[in-house]
């Protein structure tokens, strides 16, 4: 009799416990195979005037200004990282957004997120970096529509693009400013810039990285 009773109650802790472990191992499984098969299947999207100019507009117009300072700034701040983080997810390259806890700023968390482009030498990888508080306009538009142009490209090493709340941007600098130069004097530029040059410089910035 107490054989019975020991199996029944080995029945009821036992057998909820190993359905939760096999959901939990099932659940990581596919989850595992999900990102694998995500990171296989790139699309790139290669970068145009229309397309960075779409990316720069939509961020005036609804993203900016962007600061910590006050609601309406915050929530620009918000729809900036949920821009970032929709453009270049698997959904539209193919590629997966990693993200971590970067920052802890007026009650909410805000994230880093990173893309890994991988490349044939196994050397330092490049890191691209982009203060999505500080940045403009034109650079956060600059840097999406590199990271859509990067998938399936055979890179001769790593590129990291990150978007972090912290930190300094290191590049497109002198990119915008040539391309404002550029533009000067020219009111049918958008927002004083010469997206065809940009275009120019990101197509001229990946083949240099090309693998031979």
């Amino acid at each position: 009799m107490s054989e019975k009773k020991s199996f029944v109650k080995f029945l009821i802790v036992g057998f909820p416990l190993g359905l939760m472990i096999l959901g939990g191992v099932s659940l990581f499984l596919y989850e595992e195979r999900r990102v694998d098969q995500t990171e296989e299947t790139p699309m790139t999207r290669r970068a145009t005037e229309k397309g960075m100019i779409s990316h720069f507009n939509k961020l005036n117009e609804f993203m900016s200004p962007r600061s910590f300072k006050n609601d309406a700034e915050v929530t620009h701040l918000l729809r900036t990282t949920a821009f970032i983080e929709g453009s270049l997810s698997p959904m539209n390259t193919g590629m997966v957004v990693r993200s971590e806890k970067a920052l802890t700023k007026i009650g909410r968390i805000w994230k880093k997120y990173e893309i890994v482009f991988d490349g044939v030498r196994k050397k330092a990888p490049e890191r691209i970096s982009v203060n999505y508080v500080n940045a403009s306009d034109a650079e956060i538009a600059l840097a999406v529509s590199l990271g859509e142009a990067l998938p399936n490209v055979k890179l001769e090493r790593n590129l990291v693009l990150e978007f972090s709340p912290l930190g300094q941007s290191n590049a497109f600098t002198e990119w915008l400013e040539e391309a404002k130069v550029s533009a000067k004097d020219n009111v049918l530029m958008v927002g004083g810039y010469d997206w065809e040059l940009l275009v120019e410089k990101v197509e001229a910035f990946i083949n240099e990285r090309e693998a031979e």
